[in-house]
């Protein structure tokens, strides 16, 4: 591979590398074939060089994989969204083939697969790990996020707690740096979704483990996760749907990136999230129930 500078990019080229812009927000993915709107979206960012992947003869193509694990994933990702939604919380309404598409694509990598063989181990980590991708991704389809972005996403959504070694732990303040570890130590897993580990129990106001991080510091990928997180380890703590989404908004401004907050804010069912039922029932955990 080898640094081109941006004036010399042709259409056709293969970018080696991972662009992000200063909000970590993906601009081109490693292994992306630019285009001349590729190239043009990195002048406007200031790029100055991108690293181009030298020609080489194609590989053999991979073994098929086995469907089974996949479907199992998907299956169980399609009852848990039925779950979110029966809650009448949160409004998740967008095209179901584009999130399939979605969740597909990423769940076809092998150490995504792996990551999430492990976490099967623990019922628990597997669910929060599933629920937490499909609010996250949901919010990511608010922010208006491209494909790759949202691939980007809900890999960092899967992976978020895989430092925790296959078992759900509520006090386990050593995982993000762990599994950031752990990330590193594979180079198919892209910079972003390590950092999003890393840094997804970082906090707004810079009280959050494990460096202390605040604002801009955090990139927009781990202050999603963060929400979605939360919110979720909430409900497995045994507070109402109602009650852990009224605990996230309190934590504008402190906990969580206001601009965030705001946009969680379009798919909020306020009708329902204002009703005070007086018998409210919080989220089953287990996926035993049927969509």
């Amino acid at each position: 591979m080898e640094a081109i500078d941006i004036d010399k990019l042709e259409a056709g080229m293969i970018c080696s590398q991972t662009i992000c812009d200063v909000r970590g927000v993906i601009l081109v993915g490693a292994g992306v074939t630019l285009t001349q709107s590729c190239i043009n979206r990195l002048k406007r960012f200031n790029i100055q060089k991108v690293e181009i992947q030298a020609e080489e003869p194609p590989a053999p193509p991979p073994p098929p994989r086995p469907e089974f694990p996949v479907q199992q994933t998907l299956l169980t990702i399609q009852r848990l969204t039925n779950g979110i939604r029966q809650q009448n919380m949160l409004r998740l309404q967008s095209s179901a083939e584009t999130f399939e598409s979605i969740i597909y694509t990423v769940l076809e990598k092998p150490y995504v697969q792996q990551f999430l063989d492990q976490d099967a181990q623990d019922e628990k980590l597997y669910n929060h790990s599933l629920r937490v991708t499909i609010i996250a991704l949901y919010i990511g389809m608010i922010c208006h996020y491209d494909m790759l972005n949202l691939e980007y996403l809900a890999m960092a959504g899967i992976l978020h707690d895989c430092g925790m070694g296959g078992v759900l732990k509520e006090d386990d303040r050593q995982h993000p740096l762990n599994g950031f570890i752990k990330m590193r130590s594979n180079a198919q897993i892209p910079m972003v979704v390590a950092l999003t580990c890393l840094q997804h129990h970082e906090r707004y106001d810079g009280k959050g483990f494990p460096l202390g991080l605040k604002r801009d510091q955090i990139i927009e990928f781990a202050k999603i996760i963060a929400i979605a997180d939360h919110y979720d380890h909430l409900i497995i703590g045994g507070c109402t749907p109602q009650e852990a989404l009224f605990k996230l908004l309190e934590g504008k401004r402190k906990l969580f990136d206001p601009t965030i907050i705001n946009l969680l804010n379009n798919i909020i069912d306020w009708p329902h999230a204002l009703l005070r039922n007086r018998h409210p029932q919080p989220l089953q955990i287990t996926n035993d129930q049927e969509p």
